[in-house]
């Protein structure tokens, strides 16, 4: 079959022979006929396995491919040129780059019979170009599934070479094949937010020799096509015709969505579900089926011609547009609550309502804004007044009467009727009479309307006035330094200060992302029916985009001709923006004085609000002043602010009895995203029960740039978040709301440099109520005032009570202070338990040892806790054993707690000097101060240039490993610590001289030259101290020097301590090789992970 397909006509007489062996007339062949070249025919035969058989048979049955590749490519360079041109047509489309790539590796898999192959070609050459093909094969097992899938798309493939890469020929005929086949589907998407993107998707099948193929092409790639036929020259009749119908058709198909999405948007229940699909063939009766997925209602069909009938559906959907929103606008004039929520909201509330979720937690939360007090019984009572005690069924309102038969009736004239443009008119006013017969899992704004009027209830009234200088019935615009903006909007409502904090519907503050709906929405709360005497505040009016803000404007003036004439409406705006729409446009309302007032006004406005009384349970009470909102702030970085919350969560634990209270949300990006961070409330919150006391923490890093005042503006102000989805969240009493936050640093850049005299004495943060965190140099000062009775903040933190009874501080001060006082240690341990001295010598003695000049309160833990650990080996060594040891060592204590107090500095002060360190740590004048009197306080510079003499006392707490340094007598009769490298003293005066003998004679191993060490006992000492009990070398090429031990040992030691480590070094040093190594190492040949890269 093969021979017959490539029309080979050379000599195939053996494979002849060999298929008539069977035969009875063979039998009577000589038997010389069987010689060498038909045993090896046959031999070569026999290596056809089942899957190169398979190959080769597909290669037979599809002819009509194998014969157009033969005619359009005349060997591998070729295809190579087609390949690329082929590739250009596919562009960035997914399954055209797929065809693409499956065609070349067929093609080339089968090569040596396509191109190699000559039409003389006799049976051994084809055998030779086989053997070719069972290696592609072996490479390749998918080979004759791409043969196959490649014979599939032969048209497509002959497109591409007729139009050789041609731009215009390809867009034309794709242009062709949609206004005959194509089919748009215009519909929401069920996972994806609604877009212009996602609701629109144009279908075209595709016919190949056995199969039929559906591919769908997107908004953009239609857009992409419209783009290249809008660039095409002439190219006949027919060709213009084709594009202008795909354009005429594509540009009515955008035109219809737009109107879906605006109708979809603006909450019409008619269209939740609405999809239509517009078949582009003039040849079909039906152009377009419109489907509403409704029971009561049928798809209803659209006869006639695609582009006659789809812009009298456009221009349907815009009429239905314009009365919706009419209708809109009469619900929320006539129900004021309406108002709270946008579209999206109100058909998430009737959606949620109807089913009767009134538990939710996200619906008692929206309700809340209305009622701050909201139960599921009073939602329940709700909907039992409007619908009756006998009609409000467990599953559903149930509807009925003389409006349900008239829609019935009207109903059946739907179904009756021939006409698209009249079964829709008819449909949209049977829907506007009778909502709720077509809504069967939702309620109609109107019900809707009425339950939130019943749920508000009577409530009560806010009485604000203006400050001086501002005017009732009229908008009154400030303009300010963007610093005070925040600032001046809370003073205009501190001038009635017995009045509740500003809430949700009386202050909006804008964006460039802010919507013209939560503009149209603030402006009906102020101007149309607003109760009470509330205020209204648009805050950052100046950053809303022209668009929103022309229509603003307009929307404001046709409702300031009904609204009331003692209205409070107060516009802030950046001063530097005042060149923008809203100031300019409001610009005749300016008022000239700036709301102000003194912070400590400000703070004492805000604390009042913020106390919780007695009688309510919230998490406040771990303060004694009840107040729910705190910032907990520091300088610089590592000074407890986390300490301080966790303290704080462990005060509520222990007052409700209750676990897992604290919430932590930590924010690092380097703007606020309120949606994700509302998005991680509610996640935290599915667990637990959002009316018992609970702390949410809110950890704000460095990185964060902008966004920050405005946030808590939203969260300890105006008390609530709300997402682009609609969903909210509103503060409540029980929680306890915590900051946690570095302040501003003090280094500013010269920009800003220059405005310090246009900057207020204090800003926005400043109005909170806060905790100042400070290091421990400012805490010692503090704890020297306490203990002379001198005043101080009791809020702020000193040293942590739990902190400095535990271990790890309590065993390196107790060492410390005899160390100081030159005791003898050699008798002496900690006694676990034991608390000596007090807070300020404590922090003298480790503030005086530590090494850093101002360090912060990690640093300091860091120091503790690895003279802790090194002491806690210190004292399990047979070294330190006083009864074994007796008279033989004495000293080896002392001389041990003061070189671990070197190797401590060594360990928990950062290796590196870090120019972006955490805002707040001042550079101190040094000038004229000796460079080596300074070196034991300063930051450590570069790891190379820096001794590191480290003693561990090993597991096996019989032996010792010293490394790092030497020990050298001096002429004074002492021993000192030297630096092996350049001989520089580390320590003079280390140890005794008769100390140093001792050792010796216990073979203590002194100046051992690591370098010099075989590799094996390299090892060996390294596994000691790691703790490894069976060494093994786990890559023989990574040199040992005595630089990749201590650095493999400091890894180690820190980890041990707790204490992050980071490597830094240039591309290629050894970092990845080095850490590699450890966790092999570590591994000590056990099949585990112990790294992640």
């Amino acid at each position: 079959k093969a021979q017959n397909m490539l029309s080979l006509t050379g000599n195939f007489s053996i494979l002849q022979t060999l298929l008539s062996l069977t035969d009875e007339s063979y039998k009577n062949e000589r038997l010389d006929c069987i010689d060498d070249q038909f045993i090896q025919a046959k031999n070569r035969l026999e290596e056809m396995t089942k899957p190169r058989r398979k190959c080769l048979e597909e290669l037979t049955l599809r002819q009509q491919f194998i014969h157009w590749v033969k005619e359009a490519l005349e060997d591998t360079n070729e295809l190579k040129v087609f390949v690329d041109l082929a590739s250009i047509s596919a562009g960035e489309n997914d399954l055209d780059v797929d065809r693409v790539a499956c065609f070349h590796d067929a093609v080339l898999g089968y090569s040596s019979l396509l191109f190699e192959l000559k039409p003389n070609a006799g049976f051994t050459d084809f055998m030779s170009c086989l053997e070719k093909l069972w290696n592609a094969l072996d490479n390749d097992p998918d080979l004759s599934k791409k043969l196959r899938d490649s014979a599939r798309h032969l048209e497509w493939l002959k497109t591409v070479k007729e139009s050789h890469g041609s731009v215009e020929l390809s867009s034309l005929s794709l242009a062709s094949a949609i206004n005959n086949n194509g089919i748009y589907i215009i519909s929401s998407p069920e996972k994806n937010k609604l877009s212009f993107g996602s609701a629109i998707t144009l279908n075209l099948s595709e016919v190949h020799d056995d199969s039929e193929e559906v591919r769908s092409y997107s908004l953009e790639e239609l857009k992409e096509l419209q783009n290249k036929l809008m660039l095409m020259s002439g190219k006949g009749d027919h060709g213009r015709e084709e594009v202008e119908r795909f354009v005429e058709v594509f540009a009515n198909i955008q035109r219809l969505a737009a109107s879906f999405i605006s109708l979809f948007s603006a909450g019409n229940m008619l269209f939740r579900n609405w999809k239509t699909e517009v078949y582009c063939s003039s040849e079909k009766k039906v152009c377009m089926m419109i489907d509403f997925n409704l029971s009561v209602v049928s798809k209803i069909h659209a006869i006639g011609n695609v582009t006659e009938q789809l812009p009298i559906l456009c221009k349907k959907m815009e009429t239905y547009l314009e009365k919706w929103k009419k209708y809109m606008d009469q619900q929320r004039s006539q129900y004021y609550y309406l108002n709270f929520y946008t579209a999206e909201q109100i058909v998430y509330l009737s959606t949620e309502l109807f089913d009767q979720n009134y538990t939710s937690l996200q619906i008692l939360m929206m309700l809340s804004f209305i009622n701050p007090d909201c139960t599921a019984k009073d939602v329940r009572i709700a909907l039992q007044k409007i619908f009756g005690e006998s009609r409000f069924t467990r599953n559903q309102p149930l509807a009925g009467g003389r409006e349900d038969s008239e829609t019935a009736a009207g109903i059946q004239d739907i179904a009756t009727e021939k006409d698209m443009e009249k079964k829709m008119d008819l449909l949209w006013e049977h829907f506007m009479k009778n909502m709720s017969y077509f809504l069967s899992n939702c309620l109609d704004v109107n019900t809707l309307g009425q339950l939130l009027n019943i749920v508000a209830g009577t409530k009560q009234t806010v009485a604000r006035a203006l400050p001086p200088g501002f005017q009732k019935g009229q908008p009154n615009l400030v303009v300010c330094q963007p610093s005070e903006l925040l600032t001046s909007a809370l003073c205009v409502y501190m001038y009635s200060s017995d009045q509740p904090l500003p809430a949700y519907d009386e202050v909006l503050l804008c964006t460039a992302e802010t919507t013209f709906e939560q503009v149209e929405l603030f402006l009906r709360r102020c101007l149309t029916g607003c109760q009470g005497s509330k205020i209204y505040a648009l805050l950052y009016a100046d950053e809303l985009t022209y668009d929103v803000s022309v229509r603003c404007e307009e929307l404001f003036i046709s409702f300031e001709l009904e609204s009331p004439p003692d209205y409070k409406m107060v516009i802030l705006c950046n001063c530097e923006r005042e060149h923008c729409y809203i100031p300019s446009a409001f610009s005749r309302y300016k008022v000239h004085v700036i709301p102000n007032e003194p912070l400590e006004k400000i703070q004492s406005y805000l604390q009042t609000h913020y106390r919780i009384a007695t009688t309510i349970s919230s998490a406040a009470s771990v303060f004694n002043d009840r107040m729910f909102v705190r910032i907990i702030s520091s300088k610089r970085a590592g000074v407890g602010k986390s300490l301080y919350v966790k303290r704080l969560h462990e005060t509520l634990k222990e007052q409700t009895r209750k676990g897992n209270l604290l919430k932590t949300i930590r924010l690092i990006e380097p703007r606020i995203d309120e949606n994700k961070v509302l998005q991680t409330v509610l996640s935290l919150m599915k667990s637990s029960n959002e009316k018992e006391p609970m702390i949410f923490h809110f950890d704000i890093t460095s990185s964060v740039q902008k966004g920050l005042c405005e946030f808590l503006f939203k969260l300890l102000i105006l008390r609530y978040l709300m997402g682009t989805d609609g969903k909210m969240w509103k503060c409540k009493p029980c929680h306890m709301y915590i900051v946690e936050m570095l302040e501003e640093s003090g280094f500013l850049s010269r920009k800003h440099a220059r405005q310090v005299a246009q900057m207020p004495k204090h800003g926005f943060l400043d109005v909170f109520p806060k905790v100042h965190c400070r290091p421990p140099k400012e805490v010692l000062e503090q704890e020297v005032r306490k203990s002379e009775n001198l005043s101080c903040n009791d809020l702020d933190p000193l040293v942590d009570a739990e902190e400095f009874q535990s271990e790890a501080f309590q065993r390196p001060y107790q060492y410390l202070r005899r160390f100081k006082n030159q005791e003898n240690l050699d008798t002496f341990s900690y006694s676990e338990g034991t608390i000596e001295g007090n807070h300020v010598e404590c922090l003298q003695l480790f503030l005086i040892y530590c090494g850093v000049m101002d360090p912060s309160w990690s640093e300091l833990r860091n120091f503790a806790c690895f003279l802790n650990l090194q002491l806690k080996d210190c004292e399990t060594s047979v070294f330190c054993d006083f009864d074994f040891i007796k008279d033989t060592l004495q000293g080896f204590k002392n001389f041990v707690v003061n070189f671990m107090i070197l190797m401590a500095r060594d360990f928990a002060t950062p290796s590196l000097s870090i120019s972006d360190q955490s805002p707040g740590r001042e550079a101190i004048n040094l000038e004229g101060v000796n460079e080596e009197d300074l070196a034991p306080f300063l930051v450590r510079k570069k790891w190379e240039s820096e001794p590191h003499p480290y003693i561990f006392f090993n597991d096996d707490h019989t032996s010792m490993t010293f490394i790092g340094f030497h020990l050298q007598e001096n002429g004074n009769g002492g021993i000192d610590a030297i630096n092996p490298s350049n001989r520089k003293i580390i320590k003079p005066n280390i140890m005794t001289r008769e100390l140093y003998q001792g050792l010796l004679l216990q073979r203590v191993p002194f100046n051992t030259d690591f370098d010099q060490l075989p590799r094996g006992e390299k090892i060996e000492r390294l596994c000691t101290v790691l703790g490894i009990q069976w060494p093994m070398d786990p890559d023989e090429t990574y040199e040992l020097t005595t630089d990749n031990i201590l650095k493999i040992l400091a890894i180690h030691m820190r980890f041990r301590c707790g204490i992050p480590v980071i490597i830094m070094g240039e591309t290629g040093c050894g970092k990845t090789r080095l850490i590699k190594y450890l966790c092999e190492l570590r591994k000590a040949g056990v099949n585990t992970e112990n790294m992640k890269l």
